[in-house]
């Protein structure tokens, strides 16, 4: 990219550098042809990212009678109903190609981790276990899911390859962990836990090794939420008596409040980055 903000494409053949104008592109533009004079013509292809604004979103609502999983365009507006299992759908997630949802629904009256594809075809049930699954959360850079589940007799934090489908524990906690979420890099996974005697921040590896413990206070602190740039990790803490939004900044452990507004109500739900 220059000065200007043009783009470029630069490519080495033979032994000249050459470069040509990229046009401004679009997440559904598909290939464009590149030629360059007295050189066969090469395609560029378009990739489509996860945070492109012509994204769907993705969400709850019971608007036929049951909470069920919708998708709209990122206006809002095309509101598509995604499932019809009229069991109590919540928490979906994409996956990081927007092309699957992950979600929690009730088919056998315990809470079960389901896939389907963007168009509402079920792909598969994971993780499946007489107790409950909640909070499935994707790895940016493979197919894998964390999830917390009670199979152990307390909520403790699992990952699953998609395809093999073997739950693997990577907390071992005599007390509860809930809420994991993955780094945007895929290298740790932040999940709140009762092992200091309140709910605290921690980090692990995914692997179960690495636990570090991010946040000190006698006040609950929940529902980590990664920053796109993985340098910060929003939450919500009653360190002041109700819940209030605060933002760790993970290089210095700088914390501070993102919100005045103190919510005496019950547990909040996670907060989503831009």
């Amino acid at each position: 990219e220059d000065y200007q903000g043009r783009r470029y494409l630069v490519t080495l053949l033979g032994a000249c550098w050459l470069a040509a104008p990229i046009p401004r592109t679009r997440a559904g533009d598909g290939h464009f042809i590149l030629n360059m004079r007295d050189i066969p013509p090469f395609p560029f292809e378009v990739k489509s990212s996860p945070s492109n604004e012509s994204s769907p979103i993705c969400f709850i609502s019971d608007r036929d009678g049951t909470k069920e999983v919708f998708v709209s365009n990122s206006d809002g507006s095309n509101p598509v109903r995604l499932t019809s299992d009229f069991s109590r759908a919540a928490e979906p997630a994409w996956s990081p190609d927007h092309q699957r949802i992950a979600y929690v629904h009730h088919p056998k009256g315990n809470a079960d981790i389901a896939i389907i594809d963007r168009d509402g075809n079920k792909v598969k049930s994971v993780a499946v276990s007489p107790l409950d699954e909640g909070g499935p959360a994707w790895s940016p850079i493979d197919d894998r899911l964390s999830f917390h589940t009670f199979r152990d007799g307390n909520w403790e934090i699992y990952t699953v390859d998609i395809e093999q489908d073997i739950p693997i524990n990577i907390t071992h906690s005599a007390t509860d962990d809930l809420n994991p979420v993955w780094s945007p890099d895929g290298a740790h996974i932040a999940f709140q836990s009762m092992r200091d005697g309140n709910w605290e921040i921690y980090l692990i590896d995914p692997d179960g090794k690495g636990l570090s413990q991010i946040t000190h206070q006698a006040g609950d602190d929940i529902l980590p939420s990664w920053s796109p740039d993985g340098s910060r990790i929003a939450f919500w803490s009653k360190r002041s008596g109700s819940w209030r939004l605060y933002s760790m900044v993970l290089a210095n452990c700088k914390t501070e409040a993102l919100t005045t507004y103190e919510n005496p109500g019950p547990t909040p739900y996670r907060a989503a980055w831009s």
